[in-house]
């Protein structure tokens, strides 16, 4: 067999091997698509709308989201929709606003917005002016559950005048709201009470809502929470043209230390750590604070003790001691002119005698050689205790 039958054999060899082995992937995996959740984005995080702005760009409604109350002093079109998220009673509905979007709504604008206070009796307000003057008053029920008997609330089907498919809504049952003026033309009403009214203001319309969790980023794909909102923008539209939608949120400016842990929560936890960790360094956990004994000064004996066991350390105590025997030596010449004519004995006794030390104490002084630091240390001791008395 040539070179080139021997290469073609053994390409169709390896080609059938692909083959095989691709047969048999193909009949034991199959592909399979995995959703995986992962955390919101910044943009996420800042617009709780988001998804329902996306979702009504995506059924072509001109859709526009904003932070902050800029748009309340430059209000639209009032052909538009502006869904004020997020108003409570925080001093940014002033009264020349409320004059303005009420003037707004009367040329044709569909302000919808969330009722948050409850009605006080006592009080004969909610603490909202601005929704307190159309007579929208929300109450909470005042439930007694049975842990045995206690059921989930079901959600609340409607459908827009005209008919139109039954769509089915998850309102917060707790609130509910009454139209005390007697306005509403228009409502969705539960076994709870009304979570819906809608106020006509001159040729615009005014919808109050007891709560927007079902438009907001976790709930807006829930039931037909996206399809509701999407018609109710749409059957706002007082002429043939499609109204753009305003979606006002962030209108409660946060604190300072609410601004800056949302911008630099990092930042917040280590400077928290640094002032928890100076606090624990700096306190005083165990007793009395010690003593700087560097401040204190020495006494005589605790400086010989330092000084000998320097000396015996480094080696160089037998060379501090005969340094010290020789000037005793000479002091004693100096008090003493006959002091080499006496005997051993003789010296011991007059040494014994003028410094009250036992003889014993002075022969080792004198003549012997220690054999640790602690008899260095006190031959030391007794050397300078001689110069002193001599």
């Amino acid at each position: 067999m040539n070179q080139r039958a021997s290469y073609l054999l053994w390409s169709f060899v390896a080609l059938l091997a692909f083959a095989a082995g691709s047969l048999w992937f193909l009949a034991n995996y199959e592909l399979v698509e995995e959703t995986f959740h992962t955390a919101p984005g910044n943009e996420a995080r800042i617009n709780p709308y988001l998804a329902a702005e996306r979702f009504l760009i995506k059924n072509d409604v001109d859709t526009n989201s904003l932070g902050g109350s800029k748009l309340l002093d430059e209000l639209p079109s009032s052909n538009d929709t502006i869904f004020l998220a997020n108003h409570r009673n925080n001093g940014l509905l002033t009264e020349e606003r409320h004059t303005a979007l009420n003037d707004w709504m009367s040329e044709g604008g569909h302000l919808i917005t969330v009722i948050h206070t409850l009605w006080d009796e006592e009080l004969n307000s909610s603490g909202d002016p601005f929704l307190d003057s159309y007579g929208v008053r929300q109450y909470k029920h005042d439930y007694s559950y049975d842990e045995d008997e206690t059921e989930e609330t079901p959600p609340t089907e409607t459908r827009f005048a005209g008919g139109g498919e039954t769509l089915t809504l998850d309102f917060n049952p707790s609130f509910y709201m009454f139209d005390y003026n007697e306005a509403a033309y228009a409502g969705i009403e539960s076994q709870q009470g009304y979570h819906l009214l809608q106020i006509g203001v001159g040729a615009g319309t005014l919808t109050v809502l007891t709560d927007d969790w079902l438009w907001r980023n976790r709930k807006i794909g829930e039931h037909d929470h996206a399809l509701f909102f999407h018609n109710l923008v749409q059957n706002s539209a007082a002429t043939e043209s499609l109204p753009k939608v305003w979606i006002v949120h962030d209108l409660e400016f946060p604190s300072l230390l609410g601004l800056i842990w949302n911008k630099a929560p990092y930042a917040v936890i280590t400077i928290f750590l640094l002032l928890v960790f100076s606090l624990w360094a700096a306190y005083n956990r165990f007793g009395p604070p010690l003593l700087d004994n560097h401040r204190i000064r020495r006494s005589l004996l605790e400086h010989l003790d330092a000084c000998g066991h320097y000396h015996w350390r480094h080696d160089q105590g037998n060379t501090l001691l005969a340094t010290l025997r020789d000037q005793l030596q000479q002091l004693l010449e100096r008090h003493h002119p006959s002091w080499h004519q006496l005997t051993p004995k003789e010296q011991f006794e007059w040494l014994s005698k003028r410094s009250n030390q036992p003889q014993l104490v002075l022969s080792r002084a004198l003549i012997h050689q220690p054999q640790n630091e602690h008899e260095f240390t006190h031959i030391v001791q007794t050397l300078k205790s001689l110069r002193k008395t001599l």
